[in-house]
């Protein structure tokens, strides 16, 4: 039984534009963090593999980062998501604390 929301989020509308901010925030916090060579080997490695070149010690301060850059953003795109795939009219709800699963 395939989740309905699913179908939701794999064909959202700004995905693109959702991919390509937070892929941007996250190499961009690599190079801080990290350095522009470790950037560069995670950019060609992609960030499914970055585990190989991008240290798991900094991985708190990229999250913490992230989430300090990328909190707003979330909540736009979860209130698009809301609007115009979920259809939901007037005022609802988004969790401080959302949890995506793959």
């Amino acid at each position: 039984m395939s989740n309905p929301y699913y179908k939701i989020f794999k064909n959202y509308k700004f995905k693109k534009n959702f991919i390509s901010v937070f892929n941007d925030s996250i190499m961009k916090n690599i190079e801080i963090i990290a350095g522009k060579k470790i950037k560069e080997k995670v950019r060609k490695l992609g960030l499914e593999k970055m585990h190989k070149v991008f240290s798991v010690d900094y991985l708190p301060f990229l999250q913490f980062a992230l989430n300090k850059q990328l909190k707003n953003k979330m909540y736009e795109f979860l209130s698009s998501v809301g609007e115009y795939d979920l259809n939901i009219k007037g005022n609802f709800f988004i969790d401080q604390t959302p949890n995506f699963r793959s």
